[in-house]
Parts: structure tokens; C-alpha cells; sequence
């Protein structure tokens, strides 16, 4: 197997955008996440702020340079004319046509890697963990011809398609868990045929009832354990919002005064950008940055997820603070809400709850998928998976 080192692979482009749209996009290190830009606003291309400067184009790897582990990359997938990259974004381009761009990003991207990277930037003295072109170009690759390349590639992209194919059945059923909701809860549709009744929220059906959200819940604020685990098979995962969003693996904590939650159990985020944020498919000892919905009635707890999700940038609106936003617990407690009887309710609740538990369970085969995939990358780089059988030989 023959290794080369990076920068013989591939170029750092930069370019300087020399764009004269009137409208641009300025994609920023936050702009990109974990192989999608997430950023496709325009905005008036005029007294642009002086890091937005570079060009790239589809094919191009996006790659940040602070702090790798936050997974802060992407591969261009579009036309990205009138797009401008902050210089805090490594744009890369392959040197030779002999060299799959899609092979140096799967490399690059893997947690070998990551890891790696980080280390080199925490060893740098500054004021954030960074690194540079000059600490990626040393990396040593393992190169087979162009034709392995390719088909490591696509036994690795049939993982990732898996994955993405999931992540669209999990937003299409959390879309029609909103829908229904909204439907039965919120426009009362299959109720107009009787008879109606006045209440703080207007018209609702006769036999329901109007609750402030605050009488039947209850905010239990995550803690920060004081015991973690020297053992990675001792414990259970400390979620943090790192954990949450997918960028850092947990550590174990085996403190017992933890707040612990299970897979069904709904938390929100409490304070940072994203305050008022509703989670649940977690299982765990909860973040100090979080809070537990404890819901008195369990029936409620389906519909007051689908409710707080269809409310939530109201909620959001209504976080309090300047520096750090904080999720506004009063505001919250204080929203209303229309229910009907407990029979009614419960067949509602039964199917919010088998439309999440189908979301745990597809959550959970992506992990797995990713853990897969993850496990077979460096042995198909390293050449440790025979792949005679699909063509092709290394070098």
C-alpha cells in the first residue's frame, strides 16, 4: 500500500471571490456542519465583513480550522456561485485527476482523523484550538489506484445514503405527527359538526378544557456530576448539548444524584443560542444546561411535545437574557392549552407515542450505521478488506 502525504494530494485554495452579485451568501465556520453548508441566505454583497473572502466551488472540501472535533466540514454538493467562504474555512481541491476528492474527505472526516487534528490544535498556543494547512499537508495517506478509490468510496456512500434515507423518514413522520396535531388539537376538524364552547382560547369543543401548560408540568434542571467513570464499560453517558447535536462522544459519569433520563423522556434546552430546543431519544444522566419535563399527567406528555414543538418560535422569541440566552420557564408555564377527555386522549397519545418510538428506533439504526461504517473505513483504506473480488488491485 502506498502512503503519500496530503498536501501532495491536494491544493488549499485561495482564491479571492471576485464576485459582483449584488446579493452573496457568506458562509461562516458555523455555517457548515458535519458534511452539509447549512447556510444558503443572501444577503447584500456591501461592506462585507473582512474574513469573507474566498471562492470555492462544487467538489470543493470545506474544512474549518478551529477546533476539528466540532466537526465544523462539509463537501460542496452545489453550484456555489455567488458564495463566499470565511478564512477561517480551508477550501480544498484535489492535485491530480487520479485522486478522488470523495476519498480525501472520507479520510479527513473520519474519528481517527478528527481526533488527531484536535490534539495538534489543543497543542497550539493561542487563544482556541486551531490548526492550519501546514498541520493537514503532513498527514499521511494511504492511496490505492483510482479504481479502489472509487469503490471504497461507494461502499461507504451506500452507508451515509442509508442514513440520509432515515433522517427523511424521521422528518416526514415528525411532519405528520404536527400536522395531525394541529388538525385535532389546534383547528378542532373533526369536531365541527357539534357543539362548541367559549373559553380563554375561544371556541373549543364541548367537553374539553382549556389548562395552563405550568399545572401540569414541572422543569427539572439537569446537574453536572461530580463522579465520572475511569472506565469506559462502568456508568452511563453525561449528555451534554455536544452530545446531543452528535459532535463529541459522551463520558460516563457514576455520581447517583444525577438526574437520569430514558429514551421517551422529553428535556429542553435551557440556556445558549438554541434555548427553549425540545429533545427526546436520549438515555442518560442529563447536562446542567438542560431541564427534564416532568409531566404530572403521562397522557399529557405526547401532546405537549407536539404542542411545544408547533409553538416553538414563539417560545424562542421569548427567551430572556443578552449575553446568553435563557429558555423563559414562565412564560412557558403560563401558555394554554385545549384537552379533551381522558378516552379521547389516550388513543391521540397512543399514536404520538408509536410515531416516536419509531423515531428511537430508526435514530438508534443510524448509530449503528455510522458505528459501521466508522469500523470499515480505515480497514478499506489500510487494505485489510479484499477487494479483488470487486475489481481492481492495489498498487
Amino acid at each position: 500500500m502506498e502512503f503519500k502525504y496530503l498536501g501532495e494530494l491536494v491544493n488549499s485554495i485561495s482564491e479571492r471571490d471576485k464576485t459582483n452579485y449584488d446579493r452573496v451568501v457568506l458562509i461562516n465556520t458555523s455555517d457548515v456542519l458535519n458534511g452539509k453548508v447549512l447556510n444558503h441566505k443572501l444577503v447584500k454583497n456591501y461592506n462585507l465583513k473582512g474574513q469573507f473572502k474566498k471562492s470555492f466551488k462544487k467538489g470543493d472540501i470545506l474544512f474549518s480550522e478551529i477546533r476539528p472535533k466540532n466537526k465544523r466540514y462539509a463537501k460542496v454538493d452545489f453550484n456555489s456561485e455567488g458564495y463566499i467562504a470565511s478564512t477561517k474555512l480551508m477550501v480544498l481541491r484535489p492535485k491530480h485527476r487520479d485522486i478522488n476528492i470523495n476519498y480525501i474527505y472520507k479520510y479527513l472526516t473520519c474519528e481517527k482523523t478528527l481526533n488527531e487534528l484536535q490534539n495538534l490544535a489543543e497543542a497550539r498556543s493561542g487563544t482556541f484550538p486551531q490548526i492550519t494547512f501546514n498541520n493537514l499537508k503532513e498527514i499521511k495517506i494511504p492511496i490505492p489506484n483510482i479504481v479502489l478509490q472509487n469503490k471504497i468510496c461507494d461502499i461507504l456512500n451506500a452507508y451515509d445514503q442509508k442514513i440520509e434515507t432515515n433522517n427523511k423518514i424521521i422528518a416526514n413522520l415528525e411532519a405528520q405527527a404536527q400536522a395531525l396535531f394541529k388538525y385535532y388539537f389546534v383547528d378542532f376538524e373533526p369536531f365541527r359538526d357539534g357543539k362548541f364552547i367559549d373559553s380563554d382560547l375561544g371556541p373549543i369543543p364541548e367537553g374539553w378544557k382549556v389548562i395552563e401548560i405550568g399545572s401540569v408540568l414541572d422543569f427539572k434542571k439537569g446537574r453536572k456530576p461530580k463522579k465520572n467513570s475511569m472506565s469506559y464499560e462502568i456508568g452511563i453517558p453525561y449528555l451534554v448539548k455536544g452530545v446531543i447535536d452528535g459532535n463529541e462522544l459522551p463520558e460516563l459519569t457514576i455520581d447517583e444524584r444525577i438526574i437520569h433520563i430514558n429514551d421517551l423522556d422529553l428535556f429542553m434546552l435551557m440556556d445558549g443560542a438554541n434555548s427553549g430546543n425540545i429533545y427526546f431519544g436520549f438515555e442518560g444522566a442529563l447536562g446542567s444546561t438542560f431541564s427534564k419535563l416532568e409531566i404530572k399527567n403521562e397522557l399529557l406528555r405526547e401532546i405537549i411535545y407536539q404542542f411545544i414543538l408547533l409553538n416553538l418560535d414563539n417560545i424562542k422569541n421569548q427567551n430572556t437574557g443578552s449575553a446568553i440566552p435563557h429558555a423563559n420557564k414562565d412564560y412557558i408555564n403560563k401558555m394554554k392549552l385545549a384537552i379533551p377527555n381522558e378516552d379521547i386522549m389516550k388513543s391521540w397519545c397512543d399514536n404520538f407515542r408509536r410515531m416516536r418510538q419509531i423515531t428511537i428506533s430508526i435514530r438508534k439504526q443510524n448509530q449503528t450505521l455510522a458505528q459501521t461504517r466508522d469500523a470499515l473505513l480505515p480497514k478499506l483504506m489500510a487494505g485489510e478488506i479484499d477487494l479483488e473480488d470487486l475489481g481492481g488491485t492495489y498498487d
